[in-house]
């Protein structure tokens, strides 16, 4: 039985593409497996956020190349690889995390309750 090469493969033929998403960013492949980062503008912020999607390359009879939803067993090592390849990429090129960190903190600073304060009890002599 043949073995996949499971390194990342630089077929970046949809980088750059423009889509429904919005624009491929980023495009590894592992084997069977191609994962996409998407560049899309927000239409209420006009601020860009990334998306990410997973799918398997599958080829028909004809040769021509569908993208699956679905895996094999065998290609989680794949997926996997392919997750952790976008979100090096991510963190390497983008400022999504930074972002989100930032966000959590304001969002845990403004979620603070003042203490309660403590009140003298009706009966002096407690």
């Amino acid at each position: 039985m043949k073995r996949e090469n499971t390194n990342a493969q630089s077929d970046n033929a949809t980088v750059g593409f423009k889509g429904p998403k919005g624009e491929a960013a980023h495009e590894p492949q592992f084997g069977k497996v191609r994962a996409t980062v998407w560049k899309n503008l927000s239409e209420n912020t006009g601020r860009h956020y990334y998306k990410m999607s997973i799918r398997r390359v599958e080829t028909d009879k004809d040769g021509k190349v569908h993208l699956e939803n679905s895996f094999w067993p065998e290609d989680m090592k794949d997926v996997a690889a392919a997750a952790t390849s976008c979100r090096i990429w991510l963190e390497g090129n983008t400022d999504a995390f930074q972002k989100q960190r930032e966000w959590k903190r304001e969002k845990m600073r403004g979620s603070k309750r003042p203490k309660a304060r403590k009140t003298q009890s009706a009966n002096p002599e407690e």
